[in-house]
């Protein structure tokens, strides 16, 4: 299973669409915040993708979504949010007890518009980057366990 992980778009469609086209085959879009306009447009015109969401530090005025999220999918049980609640512009280490006190194998955030996977004590971390500057990420999961990717729209 693919999941596409985007995150701080900043109201710019370009980007969020772009990031859609080049993953066609991933079914799942986890938004990490900030351009939750943009998201509820291109949700409404891809009714096929199932879309979670969570709020950032600049999607002022927008309601009705949560600040992080918890999510089993498939075999992967996934923690979400922005991070700007966490420090993650600091560390992470706030995030990941959270996320590992939540029962997540898999952490996912956004904020800080920089790119990076890696794995610690036993829980995958993803940071997508930003949209805005061309960066998102992937998450997949199969029979070898999970795959997380930070790429670039082409």
């Amino acid at each position: 299973m693919k999941i596409l992980v985007v995150s701080d778009v900043h109201e710019r469609p370009y980007a969020l669409y772009a990031a859609l086209r080049q993953q066609p085959d991933a079914q799942t879009v986890i938004f990490l915040g900030d351009g939750l306009r943009t998201l509820e447009q291109a949700a409404a015109e891809e009714p096929q993708r199932r879309f979670l969401a969570v709020r950032g530090n600049c999607d002022w005025g927008v309601t009705g979504y949560p600040d992080t999220g918890l999510e089993q999918i498939g075999p992967v049980r996934i923690f979400y949010t922005h991070g700007h609640l966490f420090g993650v512009k600091s560390d992470t280490d706030q995030l990941e007890y959270t996320a590992r006190q939540a029962g997540a194998t898999v952490l996912l955030y956004g904020h800080t518009h920089r790119p990076q996977a890696l794995y610690r004590d036993g829980l995958h971390i993803l940071c997508p980057g930003a949209l805005v500057d061309g960066a998102y990420g992937l998450l997949e999961t199969g029979p070898g366990g999970v795959l997380l990717q930070t790429c670039r729209i082409d």
